[in-house]
């Protein structure tokens, strides 16, 4: 036998067993007849969570020392009025490239912390900027990233550098069929608040940096802030951030007395805010309410490809809602992409993805602070007869699946290492902790969450799923419209 050959064996036999150590799958475990269950074997990192006034902390040590850092304010595009739609967007740009620290710290210092991955990010109900660095660098990019909360600037002649920015996120968007079928699905769904666009046409806005300037102080002036990181040290965070947020909250430029905002603005900047800021009128709306799943249609025509989208919605479940681990077990049992590490059998729904060729099915499901949805997508060059069949077949299937103690185990692992790939990304940990941080959910830690996925039971799997394909289907075509089922053509 070769030296290759006999490297790939011990290679193979070292991967058999670190794949049965990862898993918890021994030799008696292959030959029980019982359902396979999975043993975490993760390492514990050092989890802390904590609060002061209106600050929140959760972070992840792991003692590496490459780190994230991700700051949050519960503010997004559910909070648009009629008047202010694409105003989180447009903040997103203002307050990344363009603050008062940033245009003033010194140039050595600005390179330095910038070459940092720093982002900006918003969605439907937060804003965050984040940041990858090496650890050593924890108190130069936390400082950083709270000015870009803390200390925008909204200047006349940058209004078209940041319309600019937005108008190539909407084409990028609108190119993008499966981007189109999730938002139409959220603005049918929902209406206003979860349902406001979340890429905006910006032929359709008007951003006056008085009021944008204006909405921002009402959208902060009592936010909370969700500081989360991992690899970092807990302590440290909480003492620059509480030195960064005196008051517990966001210290706008609205709090011109500030020696932190004296130090980096000028005489005439200061001025001219204190100037714009008098004359505020104080009217700009911001949309509070919850949003209520109500369904419905919606159909166009396709800009992005040669494929025809059906999008078909459910009303799903919130982040704080007490079926949340069952909804996650359900989402687990009916997801068509089954490439999830140590994962074992396919969904549900995977025949009927392998049955009809011409269709591919992929879905997803989204949890809120006050509402959820699950969601099919469709992707065809079929004829419309087929499509619709493929449509049926696949609600049919969702909804009358027998759930035995197998089924049911199966799906616990799948969320759970869901779960486990997500965490091993250091952002994407991050933000999972500051979602359930920021809107009060239950599972902050992978602990709350693994006991609860395994306290799931078939009943409560069967009454969420009751839930979801009881409630009105929201549909949107997307393509041609002679290849496109009707909702009311459908036999749900």
């Amino acid at each position: 036998m070769s030296r290759g050959s006999t490297l790939f064996r011990k290679q193979y036999s070292l991967l058999r067993r670190s794949f049965a150590s990862a898993t918890g799958e021994s030799a008696a475990a292959k030959e029980s007849s019982g359902p396979f269950e999975f043993v975490d074997k993760l390492p514990k990192p050092n989890v802390q969570f904590s609060n002061a006034n209106r600050l929140h902390f959760a972070t992840v040590d792991r003692h590496q020392m490459n780190s994230h850092l991700m700051l949050s304010i519960p503010i997004g595009t559910r909070n648009e009025s009629s008047t202010s739609l694409g105003y989180t967007q447009a903040i997103k740009h203002v307050m990344f490239k363009n603050n008062l620290v940033y245009r003033q710290v010194a140039i050595h210092r600005a390179i330095e912390v910038a070459s940092s991955k720093t982002a900006a990010t918003f969605g439907r109900e937060y804003l965050t900027v984040s940041a990858d660095f090496p650890r050593q660098l924890t108190t130069d990019v936390l400082d950083y990233m709270s000015s870009m909360l803390s200390l925008p600037s909204f200047r006349d002649y940058d209004m078209h550098k940041v319309e600019e920015a937005i108008k190539f996120e909407f084409e990028q968007a609108e190119t993008n069929g499966n981007i189109v079928v999730q938002d139409k699905l959220h603005r049918v769904a929902f209406r206003k608040g979860l349902g406001n666009p979340l890429f905006v046409n910006p032929k359709s806005i008007s951003l006056d940096p008085n009021n944008m300037l204006e909405y921002y102080l009402n959208a902060t002036k009592d936010a909370n802030v969700v500081v989360t990181g991992v690899n970092v040290d807990h302590a440290l965070v909480q003492d620059v951030a509480g030195k960064m947020f005196p008051n517990g909250g966001i210290t706008t430029l609205k709090d011109l007395g500030s020696e932190e905002i004296k130090k980096f603005a000028n005489p005439k900047e200061l001025a001219d805010l204190s100037s714009r800021l008098n004359g505020l009128s104080g009217g700009m709306e911001l949309l509070k309410d919850a949003s209520v799943y109500k369904g419905g249609e919606w159909r166009g025509e396709n800009n992005s490809d040669e494929l025809n989208y059906f999008g078909l919605g459910f009303e799903g479940v919130s982040l704080k809602d007490k079926d949340y681990p069952a909804f996650l077990v359900l989402s687990a049992l009916l997801r068509t992409d089954v490439n999830i590490p140590f994962g074992r059998g396919e969904s549900v729904i995977h025949e009927v993805d392998n049955e009809f060729a011409n269709v591919n099915i992929s879905d997803n499901h989204f949890s809120y602070s006050d509402a959820g949805l699950f969601t099919f997508t469709f992707k065809s060059l079929a004829s419309k007869d087929r499509l619709k069949k493929v449509i049926e077949k696949t609600v049919q299937t969702a909804k009358s699946f027998e759930l035995n103690d197998e089924l049911l185990q199966r799906g616990k692992n799948n969320a759970l290492m869901t779960y486990h790939y997500q965490i091993g990304n250091r952002e994407s940990h991050s933000d999972y902790m500051a979602n359930q941080v920021l809107f009060g959910g239950n599972y902050k830690t992978h602990d709350e969450l693994k006991s609860a996925l395994h306290e799931v039971t078939a009943e409560q799997v069967k009454q969420v799923l009751n839930k979801v394909f009881s409630s009105k289907p929201s549909v949107v075509a997307l393509g041609d419209d002679f290849k496109l089922p009707y909702a009311d053509e459908l036999e749900l």
